[in-house]
């Protein structure tokens, strides 16, 4: 049976709030698969630290990429993500309350919308452009460069992916987005 966000909107509606939860074993399954991919990209360095050459070259660019990528910055926002479950994401009609307590104000989003990210599909909320600066110092550090790598590849300034390891798929979260936003009145 597929998950839908009905229960979602009726307890938003009924209460004036609902929370998202994370799905625990999907976010676990994504930290094993980060240390998986970064550990690809430190093998593929490997070779071209042992004994540097320009055959090696290419293979180590794209294994250090995987590792900063996967590595770096994906098992520590992953961890934290699995830290922070229990509180995903609160929404209500004046907006959006994310996992770290960073908040996004309906009045600020210009639209939400499911975007591929790295074929990945998110919610992705686009601030106005006017609050763009202010969307970004209002994020965590780790969730702050996430919106700035994210928007790098999306073409779009301070974009919020919503994460993917919830209770709810992409497409039903971004339904009980809008409604979310319906009930401010800042849907148009």
């Amino acid at each position: 049976m597929a998950v839908t966000a009905d229960g979602a909107i009726e307890e938003l509606e009924r209460t004036g709030r609902v929370v998202v939860r994370a799905a625990v074993g999907g976010i676990a399954a994504a930290i094993l698969g980060a240390l998986g991919f970064a550990a690809i990209g430190a093998l593929l360095i490997w070779p071209w630290l042992s004994e540097p050459n320009w055959e090696a070259t290419p293979a180590a660019v794209i294994g250090s990429a995987a590792l900063i990528f996967f590595g770096v910055i994906g098992v520590p926002t992953l961890v934290w993500r699995w830290a922070t479950a229990s509180r995903s994401i609160v929404l209500t009609s004046e907006g959006a309350v994310l996992a770290g307590g960073s908040r996004v104000r309906w009045s600020h989003v210009r639209f939400a919308r499911l975007m591929t990210i790295l074929g990945q599909r998110f919610t992705v909320l686009l601030p106005r452009a006017e609050r763009a600066a202010d969307q970004l110092r209002g994020l965590p550090p780790i969730a702050r460069l996430g919106a700035v790598l994210n928007g790098w590849l999306v073409r779009e300034r301070a974009p919020v992916a919503l994460p993917t390891q919830l209770e709810l798929p992409a497409a039903e979260l971004l339904r009980l987005v809008q409604h979310a936003r319906r009930l401010g009145g800042h849907l148009r």
